[in-house]
């Protein structure tokens, strides 16, 4: 539970995904992959929770696992305090409407034959929750709620004559469509430019906060997170390596690989590539490459809580 005693919107306890094991034991044999290994947090309603890793953390198969778009080969999730999915293939679909994920990719993941109208009617048609002659009320709510204009010359367009950064509003307003309680985007403003990226990040804080949304944001720019997260967790091959308050995780980190995502964020420094130590084996995956690391570091270490709200899985923490 967090302050207050209420329910987290989005609870994930000790997700497990892994690939490349023999078939029914999924990371069990051989060497298989640590997509995601035992992760576990909660974002409360109205809060943003940022998830930082480089390409290759797991943070893509640990969205499709809230989203209830993966199976768990162990742990589950929970919204709004009710099972979504778990290890058994277990799914709840009515829920599953209720975790809503906008991809990177805006104009692959909309249709390039249909119009902004239809698009954004389209998950109200599947879901059923509105008659027809009501919809289209409803598609101007949703794109006013993503400060899109809603004349009639705009909702005739198709995704090739918007913008990048309407697109990406589109896709929004979609997953807008079904109230969800959870808003999962995946690197939702790495393929537009500075000045249109600060204004959907903007409008990401004002849905937030207006509609109580849960909203995990993944991305692998230090900034980006900085800018709109209250929390943050930070990702090491599949697992979440800290995790705290977004100005103390980011302005005083305690692991070395935030530090040195930070480093590579200011242009200081450049972060070794982690991705031959996701193989299925014990140890801290960022000891190859750390400065600080000895002989104990051949083991995992375990996400311990520190003061402040915080957690870090390092033998040899930075001082904060």
């Amino acid at each position: 539970m967090r302050e207050g005693g209420a329910a987290p919107a989005l609870v994930a306890e000790g997700l497990v995904r892994h690939f490349g094991g023999r078939r029914g034991e999924r990371g069990g044999g051989g060497q298989g992959v640590k997509a995601v290994d035992g992760v576990s947090l909660q974002v409360a309603a109205g809060e943003t929770y940022g998830l930082l890793g480089r390409s290759g953390a797991g943070k893509s198969t640990l969205a499709r696992l809230l989203c209830g778009l993966e199976r768990p080969d162990a742990g589950r999730v929970l919204v709004g305090g009710k099972c979504l999915a778990d290890a058994s293939g277990y799914v709840d679909g009515q829920l599953r409407r209720r975790v809503q994920l906008v991809f990177q990719d805006a104009f692959a993941s909309l249709d390039p034959v249909h119009t902004v109208r239809w698009l954004v009617a389209e998950p109200l048609a599947v879901a059923g929750v509105l008659p027809r002659i009501q919809r289209r009320a409803r598609v101007a709510e949703l794109l006013a709620a993503v400060e899109l204009p809603t004349d009639e010359a705009f909702l005739a367009r198709k995704p090739r004559e918007l913008s990048g950064g309407e697109r990406q509003r589109v896709a929004m307003a979609r997953a807008l469509a079904c109230d969800p309680l959870v808003l999962v985007l995946d690197e939702p403003v790495s393929a537009l430019d500075a000045a249109i990226r600060g204004q959907v990040l903007a409008l990401l804080t004002r849905l937030a906060e207006r509609l109580r949304l849960a909203v995990v944001l993944i991305a692998h720019d230090v900034g980006v997170v900085q800018r709109i997260a209250a929390r943050v967790g930070v990702m090491l091959a599949g697992r979440v390596v800290e995790e705290g308050p977004a100005v103390d995780v980011l302005g005083s980190p305690r692991h070395p690989y935030t530090a040195a995502l930070g480093a590579a964020g200011r242009g200081r420094a450049e972060v070794a590539r982690e991705g031959g130590a996701w193989q299925v084996s014990g140890g801290c995956a960022y000891a190859v490459a750390c400065s600080r690391r000895q002989a104990v570091c051949a083991g995992e270490p375990e996400l311990l809580a520190t003061p402040g709200g915080r957690r870090v899985a390092c033998h040899f923490p930075l001082e904060p």
